[in-house]
């Protein structure tokens, strides 16, 4: 009896190993077909990505911090595919954020201004615009940011948060 328990046990415990192993196969296989799918493109065959294999490109590059090549992924998505305002917005803050991890803020910077004019009320752009600002100690101008950013979206506790930090912060300096 107590060896049919722990033979139970057993086959359960290979059957859950064996599942997490194969998911774990599968995405390496599929990251390696992307790859593949992403050199033939730069070698200007016949065979293009679409807008989901970009997508997924772009994903993949910035989960393994590759970020120059995430870079080449999200202006040939920006400009060969149709995004609605949204979507727009994020792939901007993502080439910011690609920008900010290769140490080239001033980029990183216009990139999130440009997202911010797509969609005003991208937070995480917004909070990465007055971060840069706060770093360059202009504070009214992270202020002004944020209220304006209110304007669209007053109900935002993170940014109210962030405007009520930046009011003690004037008011210190």
């Amino acid at each position: 009896m107590l060896s049919t328990i722990y033979l139970i046990i057993l086959f359960l415990f290979l059957l859950v190993f064996t599942f997490y192993l194969s998911k774990e196969i599968l995405r390496i296989l599929r990251e390696e077909r992307l790859i593949k799918i992403s050199s033939v493109q730069t070698k200007k065959t016949t065979q293009t990505v679409n807008k989901q294999q970009n997508l997924e490109l772009i994903n993949l590059y910035l989960y393994r911090k590759i970020f120059d090549a995430a870079i080449y992924e999200l202006n040939f998505g920006i400009k060969n595919f149709d995004y609605d305002e949204k979507e727009l917005s994020i792939l901007y803050y993502l080439l910011g954020q690609s920008y900010d991890n290769l140490g080239i803020e001033n980029t990183a910077f216009q990139k999130y201004s440009q997202a911010l004019e797509i969609n005003p009320i991208n937070e995480q752009s917004v909070l990465q615009i007055v971060k840069k600002l706060v770093k360059d100690k202009k504070y009214n101008s992270a202020i002004k940011k944020c209220e304006y950013f209110l304007q669209g979206s007053p109900n935002n506790e993170r940014i109210k948060d962030k405007l009520k930090e930046l009011n003690n912060k004037s008011l210190i300096c």
